[in-house]
């Protein structure tokens, strides 16, 4: 007699598998390469008539996505958990993070344009998939996505062959790096050697601890932090670049709610500086730090991450 396979509970959230920046691809053929998608790491939780868009960590965004909500309960799968990252595309066809989020954003109506790049396949009709291996997990994710075509919900393609030719052809296109994965091992959720990124140019999400004033209301340049594994802030330095008039006037009026009257670094001896609570997350692109202090070279700030 055949057994049945024994169904296992949707879960109610995975903590996601997260990269480890490296700073060249691997090589090796049990290696696969992704382009590196700027946007928003989304989990689709798939259950019967229920989906939902559950972020990195673990808010609830699904009446943000509607599209990815729609495309996603058209599958024809009883109960499945799709892993990737939605994003929208500009006129170059990368993805855009400031476009992400102007186009997810409070007060507006939601934008058709959001795509969910679904790049793995974590449970599928009561079945946890993590433990098989990516290529497996791969071929379920290729079939189900084939079952129903809909433009809000695409195939994050695989790319075989040497890593260091695949990032240098993503730098060429204007791209932001690749995501590189070991497809005979199986999902791990947290930070994790069995997927590496390696960056084009570097970008982190960084912590505001204060601002320096600007003409008419706006903010001039921020002051940002990096936060270690052990919750310790580390200060960044400023970034100015990227800042418009219309945000920056928005960030000041939010960094004044949670302003302090001294700076939650100590030994920073910055004026004319407002210092804030450690409680907006901001995503800035870099070309290094400096060597002496560790400060942040040619910074440009690119968003604030409302899902941190």
């Amino acid at each position: 007699l055949t057994m049945p396979r024994r169904k296992d509970e949707l879960p109610a959230r995975i903590e996601p598998c997260l990269p480890t920046l490296v700073p060249s691809a691997p090589k090796g053929p049990q290696w696969v390469h992704e382009i590196k998608w700027d946007g928003y790491r989304l989990a689709v939780h798939i259950n019967g008539q229920d989906v939902r868009a559950i972020t990195r960590n673990g808010f609830d965004w699904t009446d943000r996505f509607p599209t990815i909500i729609e495309a996603a309960g058209k599958l024809r799968v009883k109960s499945a958990i799709l892993d990737g990252e939605a994003c929208v595309l500009n006129a170059q066809g990368i993805s855009d993070f400031g476009l992400m989020q102007a186009a997810i954003a409070r007060g507006r109506k939601p934008s058709d344009k959001v795509v969910l790049y679904a790049f793995d396949l974590l449970f599928l009709d009561g079945q946890d998939l993590r433990s098989q291996t990516l290529a497996s997990r791969r071929m379920c994710l290729v079939e189900v996505l084939e079952r129903t075509a809909h433009p809000g919900l695409v195939l994050s393609e695989e790319i075989e062959g040497s890593g260091e030719a695949v990032f240098r052809h993503a730098c060429q296109l204007g791209l932001e790096g690749i995501v590189s994965k070991r497809k005979d091992l199986p999902y791990s959720s947290g930070r994790t050697t069995a997927w590496l990124k390696t960056k084009c140019v570097l970008r982190d999400d960084f912590v505001v601890i204060g601002y320096e004033p600007g003409v008419g209301g706006a903010v001039n340049k921020l002051r940002v932090a990096r936060r270690d594994e052990d919750g310790v802030l580390h200060y960044a330095g400023g970034v100015g670049s990227g800042l418009s008039e219309r945000l920056s006037k928005g960030l000041k009026a939010r960094l004044d709610k949670i302003a302090l009257a001294k700076p939650v670094i100590k030994g920073l001896r910055e004026k004319g500086i407002i210092w804030t609570e450690p409680k907006v997350v901001v995503e800035v692109e870099y070309r290094g730090v400096t060597m002496a202090d560790q400060r942040l070279r040619h910074p440009a700030f690119k968003g604030v991450r409302e899902d941190k």
